[in-house]
């Protein structure tokens, strides 16, 4: 390769600094621009007196999928930018535009044709889902300029990202439902909101401190959260009012099973069992990764 290419793509040993400074500056900048999308407008109603922003539709987890590639970078340099991991953060960015442009496409066709309540809604097109597309796509391309290193992941860690990614996203679906549990009693959004923290700090733990005391505090939490929301769904837990009318399958006399709800069912179950497994006879499956990242 020549030296004007390395320079361009920061290929060899010679790769300036102002390009590498760049490309993390690239990285922050599009993450922070897909936040701002999130929160603006994504369609417009009554001749714009009214404007739904990103809460409204799949904002909140654009927001998710963009802390945690940050996040996921981060972890990347941490360990010496092994290639997997980049590629991982590089899938992440590609979600991000695929959900904006699909959220776009959606109120694009929902604008065209709005059916009856035409007259009165008025729709139009927001800039948000744009903004957040294009914010995915300075992500994405920072993260391709990051040229890799020569750090390889220690045996066992794709499984901890596993454990940890389950983590992540039920914590970030309860941070989503604070506001709505919040609505129904302050100790159960209180709660919803604790049990998101420690999901999304154990999360972290995995990555940057793997113990296995902390695979233990994860089973623990999991198996806690699977026992109140199946109470919650059959019977009812005392300090909550679930809406009569509120969307999802019924299964008892407590509240709906809703999307999120199923979602973050399925990953504390999953989280649990990898927890369990990686735990291992003797804890063996853990035990040459804190060395292997220098914890």
């Amino acid at each position: 390769m020549s030296s004007a290419t390395d320079l361009v793509l920061g290929g060899g040993r010679g790769r300036p600094l102002a390009v590498a400074s760049g490309s993390w500056l690239a990285v922050g900048g599009g993450a922070a621009v897909v936040v701002v999308g999130a929160l603006l407008p994504w369609v417009s109603l009554f001749r714009g007196l009214t404007t739904v922003s990103g809460f409204g539709a799949d904002g909140f987890f654009l927001i998710g999928l963009a802390v945690g590639t940050a996040l996921l970078l981060a972890w990347y340099e941490r360990l010496g930018r092994p290639a997997s991991v980049r590629r991982l953060a590089a899938a992440l960015a590609t979600a991000i535009v695929a959900v904006s442009v699909f959220d776009w496409w959606r109120i694009v066709h929902f604008v065209g044709d709005p059916g009856a309540v035409a007259p009165l809604a008025a729709p139009s097109v927001g800039p948000g889902t744009v903004v957040s597309a294009g914010g995915g796509l300075v992500l994405l391309a920072a993260i391709l300029v990051l040229r890799p290193g020569a750090g390889r992941l220690p045996q066992g860690t794709w499984p901890r990202v596993a454990v940890a990614g389950s983590l992540a996203v039920a914590a970030w679906i309860h941070f989503d439902i604070v506001g709505e549990h919040l609505g129904q009693t302050l100790l159960l959004g209180l709660g919803t909101a604790g049990f998101g923290a420690v999901q999304a700090a154990l999360a972290v733990l995995l990555l940057v401190r793997p113990r296995h005391w902390v695979l233990d505090v994860v089973v623990a939490v999991d198996a806690g959260l699977v026992f109140f929301y199946a109470f919650n769904v059959l019977v009812g837990l005392p300090f909550a009012k679930p809406e009569p009318f509120s969307p999802g399958l019924l299964l008892g006399q407590g509240e709906a099973v809703g999307l999120r709800g199923a979602v973050a069912l399925i990953c504390e179950i999953s989280g649990m069992g990898a927890a369990i497994w990686l735990r291992g006879p003797r804890g063996q499956r853990l035990e040459a990764a804190p060395r292997a990242i220098g914890a």
